[in-house]
């Protein structure tokens, strides 16, 4: 995996040497002598893209200079690359690669969460950004995905979630990018942060989970703005590094061009010490994103004895000027390689798709407990069989697995069976199987890890998210906002529940279930909120509430139901709190998504 030292070792062991002296020869002399020769090789990425009308195929080695720690080196091969990141002419298919079709490629759709808001663009939104990239990503798929480039979506929202595999039908991605649009965990998602120590490694983590992929990968970071406190020169040294070695190239999305906003820095500033470029618009990026991929190339060169061990900063340059060339800062020293812990947790981030089974979880502040702001809480769990799948009819149980963590204190684990009727059920009606699981969380960010498999392992699932928990309201606020989509019965009640995803069908009316507390009596507080078209903000529909419990105190605080007075066409709407009613906290939006008449959501 790491590209740092590759060792061609030649042996040449137990040589038999004979020579013909007639036919009172001397036995051959047999030696143990064993020579070993060492030769290694470091190789880096670059992208060399010509600056007039030549052709990038047309480079040599000689057109180049290769500086390391201040002194130039010999350039002992440069390969062109083909298809994500293969030499040309390494398969037969790669021959075939002409001026006309650029090389396939792996593209990353990165939403840095913590990083799309309004540090930069002043009253721009937070909901108002995200809109923008994602409409971006989806404009990019729609007209300049080619046959055979593969897209991956990853989040960003305290720890990096990968939320796809690869996927290469356009109108598949542009689904996944429809959902993870308004999906609540990264929609509520706690967006701050109090330093970016978090950031840095998760961002190397992300590297190592995604070297597990073969190929060049060319992660496109969507946001907005710099880390807090700038870039330190250790960090983008050690990523740049972790990056090398796993064959990922960062480039920056700036969407915003068309925003009264400053151009922000530092998109440019992480790309450029990766190898990558910084993008403005769909048209722009898919230009670049063709030059990239028509001129990688492979330096090879031999190393000085010390740089395996120290670090040590490339610089290629064009000797003609007829080239732009881009490549990485550092490479990993064997100091700086992922732990075992680290390479452990990388593999945490792999996605687990659905072999027989697919998850829905969230967390549900259910009501102040009185205790330092705590709230009584559930973990929602929802199991679905997928259909035809082969082998479950064979399946007997499904164990299913939760856990729950505040930073790094354990705050509840569980282990459900589903067996017996249960399954049977789930069969025969193709429904899920609804859990929940009672536990007390503080206010702040929690991780919600779920895992499902059947006995015999054939059948499994696993779900990774993070959400941000409230502080519970004072009198005249709200919050936590959620929109519910069914009833489930919990403890012998039925009980409306928040809805695990953002997405309904055509002619489905949503509700949406807000914990508040009045400035006073119930009775002489009206409370009208409203949703609004993310796309066209003259299209709003008011909402009704009533409260949904009859409780014995006219002042105290309980759950608000509120339904719609209206139809809701399709696209992504967002809900607007009452007025009179501040909402409690960070991270409360509500958004979800209407399909179309003729598309199927996935629920």
């Amino acid at each position: 995996m790491v590209l740092l030292a590759r060792l061609l070792v030649v042996g040449l062991t137990g040589c038999c040497f004979a020579f013909a002296l007639g036919e009172n020869e001397d036995p051959p002399v047999r030696s143990d002598l064993r020579e070993e020769v060492q030769v290694r090789l470091i190789q880096l990425e670059i992208t060399a893209t010509p600056r007039d009308d030549a052709s990038c195929r047309d480079l040599q080695a000689e057109d180049l200079e290769l500086v390391v720690a201040g002194k130039e080196r010999e350039i002992v091969a440069l390969d062109l690359l083909g298809d994500y990141g293969a030499l040309v002419g390494a398969y037969p298919e790669d021959k075939a690669v002409g001026e006309q079709l650029r090389p396939a490629g792996q593209f990353v759709f990165y939403f840095d969460e913590w990083h799309i808001r309004d540090l930069c663009c002043g009253d721009l939104p937070r909901h108002r950004a995200r809109s923008i990239l994602f409409e971006w990503a989806r404009d990019f798929v729609r007209d300049h995905l080619q046959p055979r480039d593969r897209v991956m979506l990853v989040t960003f929202t305290g720890w990096p979630t990968i939320k796809t595999g690869w996927m290469e039908d356009p109108d598949e991605i542009v689904a996944a990018l429809d959902a993870l649009e308004v999906d609540p965990a990264v929609v509520t998602a706690n967006i701050e942060h109090a330093n970016d120590d978090a950031w840095w490694d998760g961002l190397r983590s992300l590297a190592s989970s995604l070297g597990r992929y073969d190929g060049s990968k060319h992660l496109l970071r969507m946001a907005d703005c710099d880390p807090k406190g700038g870039w330190p020169s250790s960090e983008l040294s050690k990523l740049s590094g972790r990056l090398l070695a796993e064959r990922v190239t960062i480039h920056g999305v700036n969407a915003f061009l068309h925003e009264p906003c400053v151009d922000p820095s530092g998109l440019s500033t992480l790309a450029l010490n990766s190898g990558g470029f910084k993008f403005m618009q769909p048209n722009h990026a898919a230009k670049d994103l063709e030059a990239i991929l028509r001129c990688r190339y492979l330096v090879s060169f031999y190393p000085k004895k010390k740089d395996a061990s120290r670090a040590r900063q490339f610089r290629v340059r064009s000797r003609n000027g007829r080239y732009r060339i881009a490549t990485l800062m550092n490479y990993e020293t064997i100091e700086g390689r992922p732990t075992e812990e680290q390479e452990r947790d990388a593999l945490f981030l792999l996605p687990h798709w659905s072999d027989g089974l697919r998850l829905e979880a969230g967390l549900w502040p259910l009501r102040p407990s009185g205790k330092r702001g705590a709230w009584r809480s559930l973990a929602l769990v929802r199991v679905y069989l997928e259909e035809d799948e082969p082998g479950l009819e064979e399946t007997d149980e499904i164990t299913v697995d939760v856990i729950v963590r505040e930073r790094s204190r354990l705050a509840g684990e569980f282990r459900k069976v589903i067996s017996g009727s249960q399954l049977s059920a789930m069969r025969i009606e193709g429904r899920a199987k609804a859990l929940a699981f009672p536990l007390e969380l503080k206010p702040g960010n929690c991780e919600l890890v779920v895992v499902a498999s059947s006995g015999d392992s054939k059948t499994a699932a696993s779900l990774h998210t993070n959400t941000a928990i409230p502080e519970p309201p004072d009198p005249g606020q709200a919050g936590p906002w959620m929109r519910i989509d069914r009833v489930t019965r919990i403890g012998g009640q039925v009980t409306p529940t928040p809805a695990l995803d953002g997405q309904l069908s055509a002619g489905e009316q949503p509700m949406f279930l807000g914990y508040a507390c009045p400035s006073g009596p119930r009775a002489s507080e009206a409370y009208l909120a409203s949703v609004k078209k993310s796309a066209e903000s003259s299209v709003v529909v008011p909402v009704s509430f009533h409260w949904l419990d009859q409780a014995r105190d006219s002042t105290a605080c309980g759950w608000l139901l509120g339904t719609p007075l209206g139809s809701l066409d399709q696209g992504i709407w967002e809900f607007l709190p009452p007025e009179n009613l501040f909402t409690a906290g960070p991270g409360q939006t509500v958004r979800f998504r209407i399909a179309a008449p003729r598309e199927l959501v996935d629920r």
